[in-house]
């Protein structure tokens, strides 16, 4: 019987979370899925955690060597034979009805095909507590009726998306050349391509915050800027025809610009923007903030010591 889910598990030596990972899928209430674990290339004992579980919906693939969140992604999407997948960070963890809302929402949908779908989730803080074992949950849900400029595409926890398998033969896969942003690079090249999408308001996925290195959210600044570039270029067309997306994504360059002290880039890209948009107050709030810190660091230099 051909599965309805496949959810791809992507880790790198991250064994210390992989257990409640697995199990957050292995008790799902629905129970028609295969999940693939996508090793890339971990020198810890992840193999030997996974060999502990003996249900056969599992799929264990080790890569030859490690190459990054989105190639071991791709890697997964190749061996994936439903129609529908999901994406799960290790450090992450699906609720046990996570599957059967979904599948109860594709049943009662509306719309003749879902491109994608997104789901509700619980941001689980836990960076600043835990020598207390304390923590801080912020949950986030989405009302897409409200969200017509698309900009809730940038408040977007990508774990939480279910993607029908059509939208990757139509949009491609995920680019293995960014870094940062491979989520949102995939999506809008789905929103480009036609695909619709849709909301499940409740939350299914638990995401923990925490001070451990991620797969994909642990990258330098310099790194992460030269990722945005290359996406803001592969994207332009898009974004330039949804001036919030525009805005938002150009003023966050730039913002990134001045943290790094390329102070001239970041000048140049506040005069492109206020030539658009004079009266965009983010803006305003980027360039003064980060001009009048510049002025107040060389004022303290020209004190007498």
């Amino acid at each position: 019987m051909r599965p309805l889910f496949s959810i791809i598990l992507t880790t790198y030596n991250r064994s210390h979370f992989l257990q409640r990972a697995i199990r957050s899928v292995l008790q799902q209430t629905f129970t028609n899925f295969e999940l693939i674990i996508i090793d890339d290339y971990s020198t810890d004992n992840t193999q030997h955690l996974v060999e502990e579980f003996s249900d056969e919906r599992i799929i264990y693939i080790q890569q030859p060597k490690n190459q990054g969140v989105s190639t071991a992604r791709n890697t997964g999407i190749h061996y994936a034979i439903a129609i529908y997948l999901c994406f799960l960070d290790v450090d992450d963890e699906y609720l046990r009805d996570f599957l059967k809302e979904i599948c109860h929402f594709l049943e009662k949908k509306q719309q003749a095909f879902i491109g994608f779908i997104r789901v509700g989730i619980a941001n689980i803080f836990t960076i600043n507590n835990l020598a207390n074992g304390k923590e801080k949950i912020k949950t986030e849900i989405w009302d897409l009726d409200k969200d017509k400029n698309l900009l809730f595409i940038t408040k977007m926890a990508y774990v939480g998306l279910v993607y029908h398998r059509l939208c990757f033969e139509r949009a491609g896969f995920f680019n293995s050349e960014l870094n940062f942003a491979e989520d949102l690079d995939l999506v809008l090249r789905m929103l480009a391509a036609g695909m619709d999408y849709a909301a499940i308001p409740k939350v299914l996925i638990n995401i923990h915050i925490h001070a451990h290195a991620s797969l994909s959210r642990s990258i330098d600044n310099k790194t992460r800027i030269k990722s945005l570039e290359l996406f803001l270029f592969n994207h332009d067309k898009f974004i330039n025809q949804h001036i919030y997306l525009w805005l938002y994504y150009y003023t966050k360059l730039c913002g990134d610009y001045y943290l790094i002290g390329k102070k001239q880039l970041a000048r140049k890209l506040v005069r492109s923007i206020l030539k658009r948009c004079w009266y965009y107050p983010k803006i305003w709030e980027v360039f003064l903030k980060f001009e009048f810190r510049s002025l107040k660091s060389i004022l303290l230099n020209r004190l007498p010591q």
